[in-house]
């Protein structure tokens, strides 16, 4: 299960979240496999496979809005390292899945395969933000401290609210 959307204006891909990234159930451990079943894992349900399926690649993407860094919404962002993409995240998300990292107080959701200083970490700051033209992040805590929910407003289709968890 990959739980993500992808937008594709002229320019490239923007995804809202990257799933739980590859070959998660070896990242993840039999533990968290457990707490956190998906059902059975298939590669063609892996990030870069479920992009393939649209016709584009994993290097069309121009750009990633993180709802929250749990592992299972953000562990692809490991397919990002290193490169110039930019992972749109709230600051307060940011920061609070870092110090989980750092201090093991809530590792479990949060894993360090995929919170790497080698991502290109945009963070958003305030209640809301545009982002692009009819793309509006807007903060939401609760379920993490920093979640935020995408509002996407479309000409002929009206505004769709994408939630994370």
């Amino acid at each position: 299960m990959q739980p993500n959307f992808q937008v594709v204006p002229d320019d490239g891909i923007l995804l809202y979240e990257t799933g739980a990234g590859k070959d998660y159930p070896d990242v993840w451990g039999p533990q968290l496999s457990d707490i956190f079943a998906r059902g059975e894992h298939s590669e063609d349900l892996e990030l870069d496979a479920a992009i393939r399926k649209t016709s584009h690649d994993i290097k069309d993407v121009k750009g990633v809005i993180i709802g929250h860094l749990h592992l299972d919404h953000a562990g692809g962002l490991e397919y990002f390292r290193g490169t110039d993409v930019p992972i749109y995240v709230h600051e307060i998300e940011l920061k609070n899945a870092f110090y989980s990292v750092a201090t093991k107080t809530d590792i479990g959701v949060y894993l360090p395969t995929y919170l790497q200083f080698d991502l290109n970490w945009k963070p958003l700051y305030g209640d809301s933000v545009l982002l692009a033209r009819g793309f509006t992040v807007h903060l939401c805590p609760g379920h993490t401290p920093g979640l935020c929910i995408l509002q996407v407003n479309l000409k002929n289709s009206g505004t769709w609210i994408f939630t994370s968890d």
